[in-house]
């Protein structure tokens, strides 16, 4: 099975998918509502893929404007996968700023975060494997970062893909939730880094 880009100007680029059980694509429906939700915020973003898996998102705000992107991927198959498709899109897109993670993002991300310097909103997606208190790490992990406020000034947006018949939180760890789109079994739900 293959994955494509849906927008910007590596549209219809082919990617390559990990044959894994334990890493499922985002479809193309969600992608596609996400980035419609996003519209020009995109532009200039950083966008941070938490479970990397293909890539597909972070690639796909590549594509579509994004000042740079950031990948976290464990598991040593799925990885070669996002390095393969990260290389696709530098051969297409040669001034991408992109970053491969072989890491737990769940240790590996609050050190990565301190090095970021943005130009616009920063965009954390979070799409992890569904297992047994995976969701409560996620939280836990987002509970623990410094303070976020420097990154008020261009905005931090959390978007959450989960199984639609999870328990999410309205408000935690500094994050407000503002939307929720449900697709069947899965939905989206996006948070704003409030200070709160």
């Amino acid at each position: 099975m293959r994955l494509k880009i849906l927008g910007g100007v590596c549209k219809g680029l082919n990617l390559q998918m990990p044959a894994k059980a334990t890493t499922r694509p985002t479809k193309a429906i969600i992608k596609e509502s996400f980035f419609n939700v996003l519209q020009d915020s995109v532009l200039q973003s950083t966008f941070i893929e938490a479970f990397g898996g293909s890539g597909s998102m972070g690639l796909e705000a590549l594509s579509r404007g994004a000042y740079e992107a950031l990948f976290f991927e464990k598991d040593a198959q799925a990885f070669k996968v996002l390095q393969t498709n990260a290389q696709t899109i530098k051969e297409r897109l040669p001034q991408a700023r992109l970053k491969t993670i072989c890491a737990d993002v769940l240790s590996a991300f609050s050190g990565h975060l301190k090095g970021l310097e943005p130009r616009g909103l920063v965009v954390l997606y979070l799409d992890p494997p569904f297992m047994e208190g995976i969701y409560e790490k996620c939280w836990a992990l987002l509970e623990s970062l410094n303070p976020l406020e420097r990154f008020l000034k261009h905005g931090f947006l959390l978007v959450f893909e989960h199984l639609s018949g999870a328990s999410m939180p309205r408000n935690a760890a500094s994050f407000s939730i503002i939307k929720e789109r449900k697709f069947g079994r899965t939905t989206l739900s996006y948070y704003l880094y409030t200070k709160e």
